[in-house]
């Protein structure tokens, strides 16, 4: 099996692929959530201004996946060995844009496909194949020395809790804990596997197989939140939740919410809501969305504040399964990148805004 095969296999998960065909924008007024005395109480405000998103510029990579921006001018990049040839091998880079050039953090192993950079950018999360298993890593990034956190069975269900905590789930249903130096802990279990999880006030949240949102707090028992969740985002500030919520067998929509889930504004509607992400302000959100009879097929960025939504990177090409990867934004606000597929082959897109 070739190398592209066998990454899409491992990036992408088996849920079943769901295709966008509307999109419901927000009204011009605003509402804010505010706790107080236990209860939740919403405030209407005045209209913000709307600011205007356009594309500037897009850098296309050939034969990469895209995981990350280090910086506003440096990405990190998985990409396969011995290109052409049937190989499962590949190397983790950073790529800096101004220079053109790549600087090695991990070469010649089995299918890393996916990493996540720590808060204070000195560790990688790596999910990683030694060969014979699936297993997860932290790698300090000055020493490129990497520290074992066992065996796994699932990608893309792990947050940093802060700078030195990752924290990531099993196919069991337990939730654990660990620190750079390797040292893994139990938090809590549940008794499904678990999609997703988000991290928000040190408060975790996750989603499990049967679409149900719970929050846990320290070492507490799992708290169901809300039902028919595929899944769960927290804002940058910890303010509100971005979820994706399944209405029936056909349709999702995306909303925003308190932290219990309640007060819900929807942003958009379909069959289905894929790679959601927060713009590090907290303005605008970031996800792919399809529509069945392709007319909306892409990139799109919908403003929290006015609902606005705009059109980034059409006519997008997404293999024919849901993609579990999130958009990625650089620290201004001002750069998004995300991986399309063009003939069977890789592309890292990297999308300026004006």
């Amino acid at each position: 099996m070739n190398f592209l095969k066998i990454m899409i296999v491992f990036i992408l998960t088996s849920i079943t692929m769901l295709i966008m065909t509307a999109c419901d924008q927000q009204s011009s007024n605003t509402r804010k959530m505010i706790e107080k005395d236990g209860k939740t109480i919403t405030i209407l405000q005045p209209p913000k201004q709307q600011e205007n998103i356009a594309v500037s510029h897009i850098e296309n990579i050939d034969d990469t996946l895209a995981t990350q921006f280090f910086s506003e001018t440096k990405v990190i990049l998985n990409t396969p060995n011995n290109l052409g040839e049937n190989s499962s091998e590949s190397s983790l880079y950073i790529y800096d844009m101004k220079t053109k050039t790549k600087t090695l953090l991990k070469s010649e192993f089995k299918l890393q496909n996916y990493s996540l950079l720590s808060p204070d950018k000195k560790h990688l999360f790596l999910f990683m194949d030694d060969g014979e298993r699936m297993v997860r890593y932290i790698m300090d990034i000055q020493t490129k020395k990497t520290i074992s956190l066992g065996n796994s069975d699932m990608v893309n269900n792990v947050q940093w809790l802060d700078h030195s905590h990752v924290i990531f789930s099993t196919l069991n249903g337990d939730i654990l804990k660990a620190d750079v130096d390797g040292n893994v802990m139990k938090i809590t279990s549940t008794k499904d596997a678990i999609l997703s999880i988000g991290i928000s006030n040190k408060k975790i949240y996750f989603e499990d197989i049967n679409y149900h949102l719970f929050s846990v707090d320290g070492n507490s028992k799992p708290f169901l939140i809300k039902n028919h969740i595929s899944s769960v985002i927290p804002s940058p500030d910890g303010s509100q939740l971005a979820l994706v919520q399944r209405t029936n067998d056909t349709t999702e929509e995306l909303i925003l919410t308190d932290l219990k889930g309640r007060n819900p504004i929807k942003l958009a509607s379909g069959i289905g809501i894929l790679g959601t992400n927060w713009a590090p302000n907290g303005r605008k959100i970031a996800f792919n969305l399809f529509s069945e009879d392709n007319s909306k097929r892409g990139l799109y960025v919908v403003d929290t504040l006015t609902g606005e939504m705009n059109p980034i990177l059409l006519n997008v090409q997404y293999p024919k399964y849901n993609i579990r990867i999130p958009v990625s934004w650089s620290e201004s606000n001002k750069k998004i990148m995300i991986t399309t597929f063009d003939q069977n082959k890789m592309i890292t897109n990297i999308i300026s805004l004006k």
